[in-house]
């Protein structure tokens, strides 16, 4: 499993059309983050274009993508992310990757529940 950074500032946000929860290694001016969002509504331009169901960034768009997230595992230091074949490639990432969490991480209670609604329930809280 690849390590990537360790967040210092987790962040969650529904604004009535999206739902965001994001790591970062700082609240302002950060350089490593992960981005997991779902809409409510996909257009169809967006079912269209495959871009429904859960969107996931780390750093970039670049490394990002829709669905492919084969697992979320979410312990007391760290999250770890299992991506399928196709989504790691896409994302040039390992399938594979954890993220530390800082001890105290004001806001990562929030996030998890975010995170929990994000994937419908399928990540394990440990």
């Amino acid at each position: 499993m690849s390590y990537l950074f360790t967040a210092q500032f987790a962040f969650s946000e529904d604004n009535g059309e999206t739902m965001t929860a994001s790591l970062a290694d700082s609240q302002f001016e950060a350089s490593r983050y992960i981005t997991f969002q779902r809409a409510y509504n996909p257009t169809k331009q967006d079912k269209l274009l495959g871009m429904e169901g859960v969107y996931i960034e780390v750093d970039d768009q670049i490394h990002s993508s829709y669905g492919g997230i084969e697992d979320v595992q979410l312990f007391a230091e760290r999250l770890e992310v299992r991506l399928d074949e196709k989504a790691a490639k896409a994302m040039k990432l390992p399938p594979y990757f954890s993220i530390g969490l800082a001890h105290n991480l004001d806001g990562l209670s929030a996030f998890s529940e975010m995170l929990l609604r994000i994937m419908g329930g399928s990540i394990k809280v440990l």
